[in-house]
């Protein structure tokens, strides 16, 4: 394992045992990530086309699919949108905001209605707008715009996370990975990105282009 990556799943550690945002503060899990990070943050955000899947399952748990934009090297402040299954949320399929930063960690904000459909594909984005603001959203089914401390982008991230090896996660795949260098185009992650599966992982991925992965394993 090479020092980016170690040094990476250190800050993953600090995450979990420090913030713990996505989770209750009476149940704590050890969560599974796999995904991409890219290595870099164009300064103007990141999107990404993700399939949207369920899986049933019956305890207190939750899986998220996601975009990301951290805000400090450590990785301890970031601003991610997506979609989950949580056992808070009766597990039904719900889209969510969650932001952490200097300001707090207040933890994820469901999105009551519309809510994303099986088998269906959601262009995600998490941009920068003014100032210290950044805007997460789905065209024509939601926007939620925060201001944030820092704002600066620090690098990006496309994940798959649960909080029990259980959770089956082979409907997962994301798409048209992009990130905002300017105040124009979206440009596809061509020329760098990382891939996240630390090696006690239950999960895999797929990955047919430096922009596209399919994720699987768990159950």
């Amino acid at each position: 394992m090479d020092n980016n990556v170690r040094n990476f799943w250190k800050a993953v550690t600090k995450i979990i045992l420090l913030s713990m945002t996505f989770i209750s503060p009476v149940i704590v899990f050890a969560n599974y990530h796999t995904g991409y990070y890219y290595g870099h943050a164009p300064p103007n955000g990141v999107s990404a086309y993700i399939r949207t899947w369920n899986y049933n399952f019956a305890e207190q748990h939750f899986y998220v699919n996601y975009i990301c934009v951290y805000l400090s090297a450590g990785f301890n402040w970031w601003f991610s949108t997506g979609f989950c299954k949580d056992y808070r949320q009766n597990y039904q399929l719900k889209y969510f905001v969650e932001k952490s930063d200097r300001n707090g960690a207040p933890g994820p904000e469901w999105i009551s209605s519309p809510t994303p459909v099986s088998g269906t594909y959601y262009t995600y984005f998490v941009e920068k707008m003014s100032g210290s603001n950044w805007k997460a959203y789905v065209i024509g089914k939601y926007s939620k715009t925060k201001s944030l401390n820092p704002y600066a982008a620090a690098d990006y991230g496309a994940l798959v996370e649960t909080t029990t090896s259980s959770i089956r996660i082979d409907g997962s795949h994301f798409n048209y990975i992009s990130a905002k260098p300017g105040t124009g185009d979206w440009y596809l992650w061509e020329d760098k990105y990382n891939v996240i599966t630390p090696p006690d992982s239950p999960y895999g991925l797929t990955t047919p282009h430096t922009y596209e992965f399919y994720a699987y394993g768990g159950g």
